[in-house]
């Protein structure tokens, strides 16, 4: 797996990009309040969440593929603009020089997930419940996390 992504200028300086370099992949995440839980389950408020830690040596992109990356992220996210403002290589250059490309190759990972897993069913199922109704808590996505760890 390979990461393409890049940092503003003098950011590149304030970050020692020589050695290994840690990029986080957060995922769903969320309050679980102890009022969801069954009777007599222990009653601590948490945060449920799912992340994974990638490590790789980055490699600096050269100008080019890195306003060839940048034009890419730029329309990925354009695309669901009403006027879409894509980068243009007369205009978007010296705007990409304001910017260092790294490509990450990832050699190692972890993966954690918390998910009420020490929970009882009946607890476990409260939580999904939560996470789906309208309120200040609601999270769906989360919610079908939580439910796939009970199946």
């Amino acid at each position: 797996m390979t990461i393409v992504t890049h940092l503003g200028k003098p950011d590149d300086e304030l970050h020692d990009l020589d050695g290994e370099m840690l990029a986080i992949v957060q995922g769903h995440h969320g309050y679980v309040s102890p009022s969801w839980y069954a009777p007599g389950a222990t009653r601590a408020p948490t945060w449920n969440f799912s992340v994974a830690h990638l490590y790789g040596t980055p490699e600096m992109l050269s100008e080019e593929e890195n306003l060839a990356a940048l034009t890419r992220l730029v329309a990925h996210f354009e695309r669901e603009v009403e006027e879409p403002m894509l980068l243009e290589r007369e205009w978007a250059t010296p705007f990409a020089r304001g910017t260092v490309g790294i490509r990450l190759r990832v050699e190692r990972f972890t993966c954690k997930r918390k998910l009420s897993q020490d929970k009882d069913p009946v607890s476990r199922r409260n939580v999904v419940e939560r996470l789906r109704e309208p309120g200040p808590y609601q999270h769906p996505a989360l919610a079908d996390e939580v439910e796939r760890e009970l199946d």
